[in-house]
């Protein structure tokens, strides 16, 4: 089982060179997913070395255990 998981988005520019929103799978429902399996952002990054490329940021996550999620209200039980 995965504990710890860095990952990298990466956003285009359009035709007229303004960056344009990370596409899915980066979407909200990507954060959400891994949410629900029990990951947390604990770090976030600007990639600004390739920034001339699109949009980079890296995301770090870390699971926790589930009963840190038993006290958020609301929270679906996790599988």
């Amino acid at each position: 089982e995965l504990r710890q998981i860095l990952i990298e988005l990466h956003g285009r520019r359009g035709k007229t060179e303004k960056f344009q929103e990370i596409p899915s799978p980066a979407g909200p429902d990507f954060f959400e997913s891994m949410y629900q399996h029990g990951y947390v952002i604990f770090h976030k990054e600007v990639n600004i070395r390739f920034w001339h490329f699109g949009q980079c940021i890296e995301y770090a996550f870390v699971k926790l255990h589930r009963d840190f999620f038993q006290e958020i209200p609301n929270f679906p039980a996790l599988p």
